[in-house]
């Protein structure tokens, strides 16, 4: 696995962000869209589906013309 190190600053990483997250896929490597595709995919998912909810929920100002 990794060093413990590396998941500690990965972690204290993804808190800088008020959206972001830690995900650990264990028993994977560096290669995670190999060793654990559907753990990507769903990650991925996940993401473009905050993105499409956080566009919808804004609120449109008109253009000034």
């Amino acid at each position: 696995g990794y060093p413990k190190c590396w998941i500690e600053q990965s972690r204290a990483l993804s808190t800088r962000s008020t959206r972001g997250s830690f995900i650990l896929a264990a028993n994977s490597s560096h290669a995670l869209h190999l060793d654990v595709p559907d753990r990507v995919a769903e990650a991925v998912l996940a993401l473009v589906k905050a993105a499409r909810g956080a566009v919808a929920g804004r609120e449109r100002t008109p253009k000034a013309r």
